[in-house]
């Protein structure tokens, strides 16, 4: 006995007997309209997101979802580079198209981590041109969240001057 029948409303037609006459739909996975005022997400790969454990400190960051001990290991050395990516001397625009490839390459692979020397920035007028840019272009759509932290190397593989970048294995 179905429980509404139970409560004492025998009036009420039970679920089994309210979707007896129901079919599957024939269109399941096609496109529907999004009703106004909302909004859907785009199905094309979308940028990773990264948390910065220092908000004052863009050279430190990890993509959601990934465990802070990665990211103690990897700042910490822990993780050795298998790929080494000079950036040093170039101008943005060609260091981001040689970065991006690059991290192709180590992620086909199927490198776990890769140090990006990008310098100092002493000799720009400003600002550090290429390490600022770095997060920028880790986050790139073409890397498919393959990225999964990054952080500044260790004293003896370039300090601030380069960074540990670790990768998700394919």
């Amino acid at each position: 006995m179905s429980p509404a029948r139970r409560r004492g409303d025998e009036n009420e037609p039970s679920f089994a007997d309210a979707i007896q006459d129901t079919e599957p739909l024939a269109d399941r996975g096609k496109h529907r309209e999004t009703p106004r005022g909302t909004s859907r997400p785009p199905t094309a790969a979308r940028p990773v997101r990264f948390e910065f454990p220092d908000p004052e400190d863009r050279a430190l960051g990890i993509a959601s979802g990934i465990q802070s001990s990665q990211l103690r290991r990897l700042r910490a050395g822990g993780i050795r580079p298998e790929r080494d990516i000079d950036l040093h001397g170039l101008r943005a625009d060609p260091a981001r198209q040689l970065l991006l490839d690059e991290i192709c390459e180590a992620i086909a692979a199927g490198e776990r981590c890769v140090r990006v020397v990008h310098g100092k920035g002493l000799r720009s007028k400003k600002e550090p041109v290429l390490r600022n840019a770095l997060p920028g272009w880790l986050a790139d759509p073409r890397l498919e969240g393959r990225v999964l932290a990054f952080a500044p190397a260790q004293p003896e593989d370039g300090g601030r001057g380069a960074a540990y970048v670790l990768l998700r294995r394919s």
